[in-house]
């Protein structure tokens, strides 16, 4: 691989591969951490594809030969060759980015979805989903349209391509979509995961880790700045460097952002707790639930059962089914098993109230 340091070439390389590094360690954790609940799911299937289609297909492989067949260098440095490669490349690295954009936006909107049971919550969460999916569409098929055939993309003389300006625009209204959908999910999180029972450090951990995707609003952005640099025909593979780059960051803090989110369980497993449910629940704990019954029969008796339930998470004999709550407060963010013993004392306290004195049993001595 040909890397020109004299340009952005080289720090575009070592950013990618930086990014790429973190990107696939937090996929990884995310995987251990969902297979170790057994609650694998379809965010997690989503954000796997997302991974896979922008950072195996648009780091490892487009960025990669872009860059070595000259993206960051001066036009002046490259021979007539090595600049259509380039371009061939950087346009087969934009679509992967644009349909890695609506998988990993639609995974983190149905982790929000597991746990969202108010239907205008959901309605807006489906609306970011159709909308991310919308503008990666659009964005494709701009940039298989733009020119017949595609090949005079990067080789001009093989066909005719629209304005450069038409790329410029499409690009603008994605990064549009991007900005908007990318401050729904971070914002409305903190009124989902608020609503629900879990302790104020679980909460505080989950709405920090999914209000990231600010972070990529503004990658988003800073990308924007440079988006000009599409109607640079003069030094393209040079000018469109910062985009390449910029889409990068994006990318990879939505992977990080939405893992990051579903880590709390692999935490736990590591056994570090600080951030557990169980730690200041904002509904109190519960260990005795007390249910009090009175039946009223035909005669004039009244009976009264009391019964008393213990809960001893300690001792794992039994199960709850998944989506249970473990004192009133769900263990984990999303649905699992979760084994729980339950310890059963009935007591019975029976006064029969008749035209004789008043009679108390002893459910000791009784064979109730």
């Amino acid at each position: 691989m040909v890397i020109h340091s004299e340009g952005p070439g080289l720090g575009f390389l070592i950013i990618i591969s930086v990014l790429l590094a973190i990107s696939t360690v937090a996929i990884i954790l995310r995987i251990w951490a969902r297979l170790e609940i057994r609650s694998f799911g379809t965010d997690d299937w989503l954000m796997v594809l997302g991974y896979v289609s922008s950072l195996l297909l648009f780091c490892c492989i487009a960025d990669y030969i872009s860059i070595s067949y000259g993206v960051g260098a001066h036009a002046d440095r490259l021979t007539e060759y090595q600049i259509e490669q380039a371009k061939k490349w950087f346009l087969i690295a934009g679509l992967a980015y644009a349909a890695a954009t609506a998988p990993v936006k639609a995974s983190i909107c149905v982790l929000i979805l597991r746990v969202t049971p108010q239907r205008r919550f959901r309605w807006i969460l489906y609306s970011v989903i159709a909308t991310s999916t919308l503008g990666s569409f659009i964005r494709v098929v701009t940039y298989l349209a733009r020119c017949q055939p595609l090949e005079a993309a990067w080789n001009p003389s093989k066909g005719k391509c629209g304005s450069p300006s038409i790329l410029t625009k499409v690009t603008y209204f994605f990064g549009a979509v991007c900005i908007i959908t990318d401050w729904i999910c971070a914002i409305l999180p903190a009124f989902v995961i608020w609503s629900i029972q879990l302790s104020r450090k679980a909460k505080i951990y989950i709405s920090v880790m999914l209000a990231m995707g600010v972070l990529a609003s503004i990658a988003t952005i800073i990308r924007m700045r440079y988006l000009l640099a599409y109607q640079d025909p003069k030094d393209y593979v040079y000018g469109i460097t910062p985009i390449a780059i910029w889409s990068e960051i994006e990318c990879c803090i939505g992977i990080v952002a939405g893992s990051l989110a579903t880590m709390r369980p692999l935490l736990h497993y590591l056994g570090i707790r600080n951030i557990s449910c169980n730690d200041h629940p904002t509904t109190p704990r519960t260990s005795n639930v007390n249910r009090q019954y009175t039946l009223h029969e035909t005669r004039t008796s009244v009976s009264r059962i009391t019964s008393s339930y213990r809960y001893t998470p300690e001792q794992k004999k039994s199960t709850i089914e998944e989506g249970a709550y473990d004192g009133a407060n769900q263990h984990y963010i999303l649905p699992i098993t979760m084994p729980l013993q339950i310890v059963v004392e009935n007591g019975y306290e029976v006064t029969v109230e008749d035209s004789a004195p008043s009679k108390r049993f002893d459910p000791q001595r009784s064979a109730v």
